[in-house]
């Protein structure tokens, strides 16, 4: 959470309202994840999204909380 909070302050972040769960989860390993985890640690994270939560909530539309 730290990484987005920083981003955020930088202006560096963008809302990704609309956006399905499962494709913000590829944006969040690729973007803040890939360069903070070992790679078997990212691996792990891999596959729980894509045999967990991307078949169960991947569909969800995101919405922004103002």
């Amino acid at each position: 959470m730290q990484g987005i909070l920083l981003s955020v302050q930088k202006g560096e972040y963008f809302e990704q309202s609309g956006m399905p769960f499962g494709e913000w989860l590829d944006v969040w390993m690729k973007d803040y994840k890939r360069i903070v985890l070992k790679q078997t640690t990212f691996d792990s994270y891999e596959t729980n999204i894509r045999c967990h939560l991307k078949p169960k909530m991947g569909h969800i539309k995101l919405a922004v909380s103002e």
